[in-house]
């Protein structure tokens, strides 16, 4: 059997650069010429804790007054310049909607991760102590044991109080 001949065959030697074809190699090109990291945060806690809110607030700099639920996942993305170097880092933030019927949706996406924010309502006790189970599913779905966990009180500007900064310091 003979080797192809025509465009199709001058296109892959062309690619593989050996001489074969009258086409000349294709010129390299640095297209990303600054380095550019992805981490991949994910966000998770109870619905209603604020964890949307936390993400849109630091990616998008403002402030969503009304509650509106997540349905499944959202997503934010913040450049971040590292030690005013040139090393630029996307943090990728996965806003992992609370209700459990989304447990299952949530499992995708916590293989991967580098970090994870464990957010709760200070004014919520509930949501506090659901935090253990939060860590199991993560591990349960993939989350690696050296991934960066962050305990994110939140609501802290709301006055009342059913979980104490004592007590989530020591958590």
């Amino acid at each position: 059997m003979s080797k192809p001949s025509g465009p199709k065959r001058d296109a892959k030697a062309a690619l593989r650069g050996d001489g074969n074809s009258d086409r000349a190699p294709p010129a390299t090109v640095d297209l990303c010429p600054k380095q550019e990291r992805r981490i991949k945060v994910i966000s998770v806690g109870d619905a209603q804790v604020g964890k949307s809110c936390l993400i849109k607030r630091y990616c998008e700099n403002r402030f969503q007054q009304k509650y509106v639920p997540t349905i499944g996942i959202d997503y934010g993305v913040k450049p971040v310049h590292i030690d005013q170097t040139e090393t630029a880092v996307r943090v990728n933030f996965w806003d992992l909607a609370g209700p459990a019927h989304y447990r299952g949706l949530r499992a995708e996406f916590y293989e991967h991760a580098q970090g994870a924010m464990l957010v709760y309502d200070v004014a919520d006790r509930t949501s506090f102590d659901a935090l253990p189970a939060w860590l199991e599913e993560a591990a349960d779905h993939g989350a690696t044991p050296s991934i960066a966990l962050a305990l994110v009180a939140n609501k802290t500007d709301g006055g009342r109080r059913d979980v104490s900064e004592a007590e989530g310091r020591a958590s």
